[in-house]
């Protein structure tokens, strides 16, 4: 797929028409979706087999242990992969090679340092001071174990950020969608095979995350040299924008601890007031709600680079173009995935995870509508970060944190994992409306999509209304084909908007698939 966004050059010093920014980005995201499909597939066939093999306890331990590393790493990073994202783009644009460079070194300073410190403090926690904030011996181990983990996934998300700002897609599918899955995979089925224990996993874990950040500073090293910056490293002075940095940084970890205290609190809480099991029942039908965020991580690796340098040549109109065609496609595209896992998460979740976890349904359908509604509409917080406007990303950030906080604790001690499911959606929707709020205010972005409102409705309210198949004759063999034809109309409703051909126009050539386009197309 020769994408612009997917080969290694230097952005354009010109302004580019909307079209041509929007196709940039969508193609070199969707060679990204294609690796993050295959991870996803790996990696979700990798949990299946983790919770048949291990005991309900052994599994809760584990992804509590993992939920605790997911919450610490985020703040270890300090925000440096949005940063680098952000700054880069804008660098390379302006030619200021010696802040790129001098960026790019305190960045893996800041990542490093904060990761070992991080990974340091719980283990003094743990084995000096007698920290247990769950009551299972083995969760504790566990958590002393994965630890170690923090400062590689710190600097893995550090790689990701930088390939994308050198327009690497190529890079990020090698070593974060085929080569890490692929490895952890075979972790799995070595465990299952030797009859191993949980223990052998998590050292298998830190075993995989350690290759991995060795092969992408391979990568990153000849990424330079192909882009002639090894020898303007030599010859360029380094100046360090530290304040710039930080300037940035710093306000964005309310973002962050939005994100951390959605995703890991809710394990940590249902830990605390309910063991092992409840934390089980939650975490086990995460990913599956999850795959809603596959179109969107995916489309916003590269989005904030391709943003800044829009906002760098003031070209609003440009930025309204590429996030409504942003939001569209993920919409699109995310749309099978919402439709499974709220119009039939009953028979998903048994058929998957067995009966022992049907009580888990109602958590699949409520969140699989939360992080839909996330990709749906866009990337409004990527947006207003893009812009500058940190007060307000940090005003709402604290807010909503502050919400998550009080839900989890009020839900989960009572309801358990439906009430961790009701905290999380909840939060998410008020995030996400305010984000919104903030980026038609500051940004100019429309509030709604243009010409293609009507199809951003059915698709959000089709999926909750399969889901009443049990309630409806022959039940779900009727909803089934219903579902695929939901599918259909909706790509057939916004097939002009999502300008296929345009961004696509290899398709043409190809025998069957070419006729079709080809005869949906509008007219010139």
């Amino acid at each position: 797929m020769g994408a612009a966004g997917s080969r290694d050059t230097a952005p354009d010093a010109g302004a580019q028409n909307p079209l041509t920014v929007a196709t940039e980005h969508l193609r070199g995201s969707s060679l990204l979706l294609a690796g993050k499909v295959f991870a996803f597939g790996l990696g979700f066939a990798s949990q299946v087999l983790m919770v048949r093999y291990l005991s309900k306890g052994e599994f809760g331990a584990f992804a509590f242990a993992l939920s605790a590393v997911t919450l610490l790493q985020a703040f270890a990073g300090l925000e440096m992969a949005n940063v680098v994202a952000r700054f880069l783009p804008i660098y390379r644009e302006r030619r200021e090679h010696g802040k790129l460079f001098g960026a790019m070194l305190l960045a893996f300073c800041v990542v490093a340092a904060g990761g070992v410190l991080s990974s340091g403090a719980v283990v003094a926690a743990i084995a000096l001071l007698g920290l247990r904030p769950i009551a299972d011996d083995q969760a504790i181990q566990l958590l002393a174990l994965l630890a170690l983990l923090i400062p590689f996934q710190a600097i893995d998300n550090l790689f990701t950020s930088l390939f994308a700002a050198f327009g690497s897609a190529k890079a990020i599918v090698l070593r974060q969608s085929v080569l890490i899955p692929s490895l952890r995979f075979l972790l799995v089925l070595g465990m299952i095979a030797a009859g191993a224990d949980v223990t052998f996993l998590a050292l298998g874990y830190l075993a995989v995350a350690l290759l991995g950040v060795v092969l992408s500073a391979v990568l990153f090293l000849r990424l330079l040299r192909r882009n002639g910056l090894a020898d303007e490293w030599r010859s360029s002075r380094i100046s360090w924008p530290a304040g710039e940095l930080f300037g940035f940084a710093l306000p964005l970890l309310g973002t962050t601890l939005v994100w951390a205290l959605m995703d890991a609190s809710a394990g940590l809480f249902l830990g605390y007031f309910h063991g092992t099991a409840a934390v089980a029942e939650f975490r086990a039908v995460l990913p599956l709600a999850q795959i809603n965020l596959l179109v969107s991580a995916t489309f916003g690796t590269l989005y904030m680079p391709i943003a800044a340098r829009l906002h760098a040549r003031s070209d609003r109109a440009g930025l309204n173009d590429l996030y409504w065609q942003a939001a569209l496609w993920m919409a699109v595209l995310s749309f099978p995935a919402y439709l499974i896992g709220c119009g039939f998460a009953g028979p998903v979740t048994t058929l998957i995870y067995g009966a022992e976890y049907a009580a888990s349904a109602p958590l699949l359908a409520m969140l699989s509508f939360a992080y839909f509604v996330h990709t749906a509409s866009g990337f409004n917080g990527l947006t207003v970060k893009v812009i500058g406007k940190l007060r307000y990303i940090v005003a709402i950030d604290l807010t909503t944190a502050a919400v998550s906080l009080v839900l989890n604790l009020l839900l989960i001690s009572r309801w358990g994992a439906l009430g961790a499911a009701i905290g999380m959606t909840a939060t998410m929707l008020l995030h996400n409306l305010l984000k919104h709020f903030g980026a038609w205010k500051h940004a100019g972005i429309s509030p709604l999509p243009p010409g293609q409102v009507s199809l951003f409705v059915l698709l959000l309210v089709l999926p909750p209304v399969l889901a009443l198949h049990a309630l409806i004759p022959g039940g779900i063999w009727v909803a089934v084909p219903l579902g695929v034809g939901a599918v259909v109309l909706t790509i057939w409703m916004g097939w002009d908007g999502l300008r296929l051909l345009a961004t696509f126009p290899e398709l043409r050539r190809l025998p069957l698939i070419g006729a079709l386009v080809r005869r949906r197309a509008p007219p010139g």
